[in-house]
Order: C-alpha cells, then structure tokens, then sequence
C-alpha cells in the first residue's frame, strides 16, 4: 500500500484518486489543448479575425443552444450599466440647469451627447438604442428604450432628477 506524501498521485490518478486509463489521460489533454488554443484564438485580435469563418458554426450552435440563457444574463448587466448612465446624464442636466447654462431641447438631445459621453458609443445605450430626454416642468427624465429597442414600453430604463428653474 502507499504511504506518504503523493501517494495515490501516481500516473494516471487525480488528486481525487480517481484512476484515469490511459484513454482518459489522453483524452484530458486534448481538451486542454483546445482549451488554451480556443482561448488564445479569442485573446488575439489578429488571430480572432482569420478563425473567425472557421469558429462560425460552432458560434452558431452556441446561440441556439445557450444564447438565450446568455441574452437575460447579458441584459441584466445591460440594464445596470445603462441605468446608471441615464442618471449621470440626468445628473448632469440638472447641475448645467442649476449653473445657469441651457438645457439642450430634446430634439437636440443626441447632438448633445455625441459631442461629450460617459462611455461606450456617444448618444447610444448598451443595446445600440439612442437616449433621448423628456422635459417636465418640474423634472428632466433621460430615458434608453430597454433591451427591446422600442420606445414607451415597459422594460424602458428612465432616469429623472428635479428641474431648479
């Protein structure tokens, strides 16, 4: 019997002293190499870029098979982010308003935002959706159509702040 430390780590046992047959050994190391391959596929633009047609359909199978589970996950993460630059943009208006400066008009909105941004691409939510900007008398409210891409429904993200005229 073995006694010692290592003992049952011999060839071919896993910590868990689990015996692999050589079949298994075999097998364990393909998957770690296409493992490291796959993720230096993905880690280098260049190399990303030729592999891409060659990675396509199993992308595909992918989409199919776990994509929705990937899209709510995705667009929780979505709505955090795009809710919390709809308040800083809110934000924003409120303290040019309280500075003394214009508020841009709504229809002027995107223009606004393409010329200065918080991150991402200027004027647009995670989705690709233009923000735009409701104007209360009482209040200013940045709104992102939501992961559906369509303005006035229920999964719009709307952000207001208090108007200091």
């Amino acid at each position: 019997m073995e006694q010692g430390p290592g003992a049952g780590h011999a060839r071919g046992r896993g910590a868990s002293g689990v015996r692999l047959g050589e079949g298994g050994l075999v097998q364990l190391r393909a998957v770690l190499v296409i493992a490291v391959l796959l993720a230096a596929v993905l880690a280098i633009p260049p190399v990303r870029a030729m592999a891409g047609p060659v990675l396509e359909p199993g992308k595909a199978f992918l989409d199919r098979s776990v994509g929705k589970v990937f899209a709510r996950s995705r667009d929780r993460v979505f709505s955090w982010s795009v809710r919390n630059e709809a308040r800083s943009l809110a934000q924003e208006l409120q303290k040019r308003e309280i500075s003394g400066q214009p508020l841009p008009r709504p229809q002027d909105f995107q223009t606004y935002l393409q010329r200065r941004t918080i991150s991402g691409t200027p004027g647009l939510d995670k989705w690709g959706s233009p923000y735009y900007m409701l104007l209360g008398g009482d209040s200013v409210t940045v709104v992102s159509p939501g992961a559906d891409r369509r303005p006035g429904t229920a999964d719009d993200i709307r952000e207001s702040v208090a108007r200091n005229r």
